[in-house]
């Protein structure tokens, strides 16, 4: 048996040690860890705000008691909510490609005012345009003008994705009269970059699908 000396210093090192792993569990505990059940918290935060030497005699639970069983995972961060994103800014618009098209026009015809563009002939059924917005973007309406006759697009959907590769969710579905002029306005708007106008059907013409141009608002 060691001096009075060595045993008042041993029981000082484990003293300071037990005392060190209560403080930083305790620690841990006020940072969103999760401790063992039968841990008096309560308990160590007096104990440690007294200044009292702590052991595990003392606390009446050991050391393994305080071991940290699980930790609540960092919270992810949350996408810009919909309502704070930007409005779509049609000179940033371009279409990124397109499911099919018909020889002679080119997609940049689906932009402009006075312009029209048909999907490849015979190809009347499940055809897409990929629009880049330019940035994410608070989209509250889509128009799609048309020619008026069984060449309008009629069943349509639109996707958004944070990639031109997907994976797209779809956020809207309906049914395009026909007619010359038509806005769908959501009832929340869609959020993203990449939106991807899907034109399911036509109206009945075997030959084409005839689009007057795509707007975004």
């Amino acid at each position: 048996m060691g001096s009075f000396a060595e045993v008042d210093k041993r029981k000082k090192i484990i003293s300071d040690t037990t005392t060190k792993i209560f403080t930083a569990n305790l620690a841990c505990y006020e940072g969103g860890a999760q401790l063992s059940a039968n841990v008096d918290v309560e308990g160590i935060k007096k104990a440690i705000t007294r200044g009292v030497t702590i052991n595990s005699n003392q606390c009446k639970f050991r050391e393994k008691s305080m071991i940290i069983i699980s930790r609540r995972p960092k919270p992810k961060p949350k996408p810009a909510p919909k309502a704070s994103l930007p409005k779509v800014d049609m000179s940033l618009v371009k279409v990124h490609s397109c499911s099919s098209q018909r020889k002679g026009y080119s997609t940049e015809k689906v932009l402009e005012d006075d312009a029209y563009w048909f999907f490849a002939k015979r190809q009347n059924t499940d055809q897409w345009l990929l629009f880049d917005l330019g940035r994410a973007c608070a989209v509250a309406a889509v128009r799609v003008r048309a020619h008026g006759s069984q060449l309008d697009p009629k069943s349509i959907r639109v996707a958004s994705s944070a990639s031109p590769a997907g994976p797209w969710d779809v956020e809207v579905r309906y049914t395009r009269p026909m007619g010359q002029e038509h806005t769908h306005a959501l009832a929340t708007p869609l959020g993203g970059r990449w939106l991807r106008v899907f034109v399911e059907d036509n109206y009945g013409y075997l030959d084409y699908i005839r689009i007057d141009g795509v707007v975004f608002s």
